[in-house]
Parts: structure tokens; C-alpha cells; sequence
């Protein structure tokens, strides 16, 4: 990215992610907020990252195929 002329400050904000959702409704639904907490702590203590735009967690999820 940085070849290309990409800086991080272009790359943070357009990280996304997905996961696969089952069965348990609740305890998936609790996971959302951990992993935004969790990403937002890791971009801005390790990586450095100062805009808010780039300690949002962009996701997406889905029902998974298991039974």
C-alpha cells in the first residue's frame, strides 16, 4: 500500500471485517461491542491511530452454515 502511495491514514478507515453469526442471539450480539472496543484499543495503542474515523470497526455478519 505505502508502493502505491497509500498512507495509513488512507488504509485504517477502510479496513472491514466479517463474521459468521450462529445460534445464540445473545451471546453474538454481546460480541459486536467487545470487538469494537477491542479493535478501537489495538488501532490506537498499537498502531498509533488518532482519527476517530480510524478506530471504528467496520463489519459485516451473517448467518453461518452450521446447523
Amino acid at each position: 500500500m505505502r508502493e502505491a502511495g497509500h498512507g495509513r491514514g488512507r488504509v485504517r478507515p477502510r479496513l472491514s471485517f466479517f463474521w459468521d453469526v450462529h445460534n445464540d442471539f445473545f451471546e453474538e450480539n454481546r460480541q459486536v461491542p467487545c470487538r469494537a472496543a477491542i479493535y478501537a484499543r489495538v488501532m490506537r495503542d498499537k498502531f498509533g491511530a488518532k482519527k476517530p474515523i480510524s478506530l471504528m470497526l467496520r463489519t459485516h455478519a451473517q448467518t453461518a452454515a452450521s446447523r
